[in-house]
C-alpha cells in the first residue's frame, strides 16, 4: 500500500457559508462542543479561529489577502500540522469568508492541495437563502461594518452586477451558480453539497455530514441578530459622519449604537424592503435558482405574496413619525457623546 493510499482515508468538510445563513451560530455550537466532537472522532481545529468560539476566518483571510489576517491566529501551515497530528478520521473547517474565494480558484487549488497532502478528502458544504431576504439581511450587516450607501444604491449594484463589493475584496455574490461552479471545478462537482438555508442550521449541517446521531449541547442563539430600523438609519448617519475617522474611533461610535437601549416596536420590522424590491429580486435571480434546482436538486424558495404583505406592514414610512425621528437623533448624539467622553478621558 502506497503512502498516498494510506493518507486518503480521512475526510474533511469545508463549510463556506454563505454569509447570513446562520454560520456564526453553527461555528459557535461546534466550538463549544469541540471536546464532544473529538470523542466522536471529529476534529474542529483550533488553528485559524480568531477567538474561542469563532470559525476559521483567519485561514480564509490568509487566502484572500485580507488585511485582517493575523499570523498569531493560525496559518494554513499550522492548520495542516494540526490536522496531520490528529487521530480523528473526520474534520470540519468553517468560515463564510471562504465564499469570497470563488474569484480566486488558484487559492482554492492551493488549499485543496495542502489538505490532501496531509491525508484528507474534501467535501464542500454551502448554504444559500433567497436573494431578497439575503439582500435585506446583508445590507443591515454591512451597515454595522461601516457601509454608508442607501439601500437603493446597494440594491442597484446588486441588480446590475449580480454582486456587491465592499472593502476591495469582500465580494458578496447573488448569482449563486458562480460560487458553485468555481468550487465544483476545484473540488469536483460530486464533492460540493448545495443546501437551502433553514433555521436552525446545525440540524441540516449535521445531516449533510452524516452526523445526525450526534447530540450537540445547544447554547443561546449566537447568530448575528438584526437591528431595529431606527438603529440601522442611525448607523447610516454615523457611517457618513465618520468617513474621515480612524477605524478604531468609528468602531467605538458604531458600538455605542449597538449597545444603546431603545424602546421595542413590535410592529416595525428591521428590514428596509418594499414590494418592488422583492419582485425585482425574484425576477433578476430566477435563472440562478433554476440552475441550482436543476444541477443540485436544491430548491431555494421565495414566498412572494407573504413577503410583499409583510413588507407593506413594515414600510419605512413609519420611520418618519416624529417619535422615530427623535429616537434616531438621540441614538446619533448618544454615540458621539461616547466617543467624546473617551477622548477626554485619555487626555
Amino acid at each position: 500500500m502506497t503512502n498516498t493510499t494510506q493518507k486518503s482515508c480521512k475526510r474533511l468538510f469545508l463549510h463556506i457559508g454563505t454569509h447570513k445563513t446562520g454560520s456564526t451560530a453553527l461555528q459557535t455550537l461546534l466550538a463549544k462542543n469541540d471536546r464532544l466532537l473529538v470523542d466522536n472522532n471529529i476534529l474542529f481545529p483550533n488553528s485559524g479561529r480568531i477567538s474561542t468560539y469563532s470559525g476559521h476566518h483567519n485561514i480564509a483571510w490568509e487566502l484572500n489577502e485580507d488585511p485582517r489576517f493575523n499570523k498569531e491566529n493560525g496559518t494554513i501551515s499550522e492548520l495542516c500540522l494540526e490536522l496531520a497530528a490528529s487521530d480523528c478520521n473526520l474534520a470540519i473547517i468553517s468560515s463564510e469568508d471562504f465564499e469570497y474565494l470563488h474569484q480566486k480558484p488558484d487559492q482554492l487549488y492551493f488549499l485543496k492541495t495542502a489538505l490532501e497532502n496531509v491525508g484528507y478528502e474534501i467535501d464542500v458544504i454551502v448554504f444559500f437563502r433567497d436573494q431578497a431576504r439575503y439582500a435585506y439581511s446583508l445590507y443591515q450587516e454591512l451597515v454595522k461594518h461601516g457601509l454608508d450607501r442607501t439601500f437603493y444604491s446597494f440594491s442597484k449594484e446588486v441588480f446590475r452586477t449580480g454582486a456587491f463589493v465592499m472593502n476591495g475584496n469582500w465580494r458578496f455574490c447573488f448569482s449563486y451558480e458562480l460560487i458553485i461552479q468555481t468550487f465544483a471545478k476545484v473540488f469536483g462537482s460530486n464533492h460540493v453539497h448545495c443546501e437551502a438555508y433553514s433555521n436552525p442550521i446545525h440540524i441540516q449541517f449535521l445531516l449533510v455530514c452524516g452526523l445526525s446521531e450526534i447530540s450537540l449541547e445547544l447554547s443561546d442563539n449566537t447568530s448575528n441578530k438584526a437591528l431595529p430600523l431606527e438603529k440601522i438609519v442611525a448607523l447610516l448617519r454615523i457611517n457618513e459622519f465618520t468617513k474621515g475617522m480612524s477605524e478604531q474611533d468609528a468602531s467605538k461610535v458604531r458600538n455605542a449604537i449597538f449597545s444603546s437601549q431603545i424602546p421595542e416596536h413590535h410592529n416595525l420590522s428591521c428590514t428596509l424592503n418594499n414590494p418592488v424590491f422583492i419582485i425585482l429580486h425574484y425576477v433578476r435571480f430566477r435563472a440562478t435558482r433554476t440552475w441550482i434546482r436543476t444541477h443540485y436538486n436544491t430548491k431555494i424558495t421565495m414566498t412572494i405574496i407573504k413577503d410583499i404583505t409583510s413588507s407593506i406592514k413594515c414600510s419605512p414610512i413609519f420611520l418618519w413619525k416624529r417619535r422615530r425621528r427623535h429616537i434616531i437623533d438621540s441614538l446619533v448624539y448618544e454615540a458621539f457623546d461616547v466617543l467624546k467622553n473617551d477622548v477626554e478621558s485619555q487626555k
